[in-house]
């Protein structure tokens, strides 16, 4: 199943997020990963905690722990911590979760 990792962020050094994701590219590919989105967020709902959100896609969720924690990625993930603030996240593609089950119903006849 397919697994994503999404940041957002507010990038406060921008030559250094540039570094960062020139950089970062490389890195994805040998993993079966891609970007899927990177753009400043629109809100229809609420307020998002940052106003930059990046979403890769990589085939499972072992290949994406794979890659953040792969030698090419762990090299370039403090160009990211030094120029943004913000979360990174991963998730497993969409599963439904179990419905509770509630109790029997009885059938009179």
């Amino acid at each position: 199943m397919a697994a994503y990792v999404i940041a957002q962020m507010s990038v406060h050094d921008l030559d250094m997020y540039r570094q960062y994701a020139s950089a970062v590219m490389s890195t994805i590919g040998p993993f079966g990963g891609h970007l899927v989105a990177a753009n400043d967020v629109e809100a229809v709902e609420g307020s998002p905690p940052f106003p930059r959100t990046v979403i890769g896609e990589f085939p499972d969720m072992a290949s994406l722990k794979a890659w953040y924690e792969s030698p090419a990625y762990q090299a370039v993930i403090s160009l990211r911590k030094d120029a943004t603030n913000g979360t990174l996240i991963m998730l497993e593609g969409l599963t439904m979760p179990e419905q509770p089950h509630g109790p029997k119903e009885s059938v009179s006849s």
